[in-house]
């Protein structure tokens, strides 16, 4: 049964979100187009909101794809430290591992774009607290002509290319906008609210991540509140796009959770 479910066909209908729109559950009869905000609450316990704006003109099945993508596999299948030295060796093998790990990942693309997905998600956590876990050069020239060919492939298809990564991220924002991400998921608190108003915003959609290392799991109602509408106003733009989520975890009391979403519903929209 387990592994039914993990097909992608399957989880096309398993996984299908529920959609509420100012309030209502939306039927045939209502037009995502019309609204100005959606309530997004996945079967997988994320919720979104999402602003339909010209850059996310109509709102398609979720972005879907894997949480765990090409860097956690690498890493994983040698080991963090073998991995940290495979990077500063850049052995022939390693390269060879690289390169076949690519094609595997063009052949899962390939199977995923051929169903009806309105994007693809990809997962890497790239960032320490402070910096990048490897330099950024190092990353450019190793790293980025393997994702681009990735994201090309997703484009390509006409679907949107979903991102995640952890920790700061500053040095490489640039590059996955450049290699065509639209949509990035980061931890907006340590990339910082206000270098993200100034150098991102409106550049491409944020998928938002309220402060899950100290105000989700231990501030009050209220700071979540002021958390939630200081992130929607240095990621939200009419031009960019706005995806509101926030990470929950075993730590975070109930009333936490309900105060993010109905912070969620109240700054969830703003002028086109």
């Amino acid at each position: 049964m387990l592994a039914a479910l993990t097909r992608p066909e399957v989880a096309c209908a398993v996984g299908r979100p529920l959609y509420f729109l100012t309030g209502m559950r939306a039927d045939g009869e209502i037009s995502p187009k019309s609204a100005r905000a959606i309530l997004v609450v996945c079967l997988d316990g994320i919720g979104n909101v999402v602003l339909v704006t010209p850059f996310l003109r109509e709102l398609r099945r979720n972005a879907r794809g894997a949480w765990i993508t090409y860097f956690e596999e690498l890493q994983q299948l040698r080991g963090m430290e073998n991995f940290m030295m495979d990077i500063a060796g850049e052995s022939k093998e390693f390269y060879r591992l690289l390169d076949d790990l690519l094609n595997f990942h063009l052949r899962w693309i390939d199977q995923w774009t051929a169903l009806e997905y309105g994007g693809l998600h990809f997962a890497n956590d790239w960032g320490a607290q402070t910096s990048l876990i490897i330099k950024p050069e190092t990353w450019r020239r190793i790293f980025k002509p393997r994702y681009a060919e990735m994201f090309k492939r997703v484009r390509e298809r006409g679907m949107d290319v979903w991102y995640h990564t952890d920790g700061q991220v500053r040095d490489v924002f640039d590059d996955l906008i450049e290699i065509g991400v639209q949509v990035i998921n980061c931890q907006v608190p340590v990339v910082g609210r206000d270098w993200i108003a100034k150098n991102v915003r409106g550049r491409v959609a944020i998928r938002t991540d309220i402060d899950r290392q100290r105000v989700i799991p231990f501030g009050s109602t209220s700071e979540v509140k002021e958390e939630v509408h200081r992130t929607f106003e240095a990621c939200g733009s009419s031009r960019g796009g706005i995806v509101a989520c926030g990470e929950v975890g075993p730590d975070v009391p109930l009333e936490n959770i309900r105060a993010m979403y109905e912070a969620f519903r109240e700054y969830g929209t703003y002028a086109a």
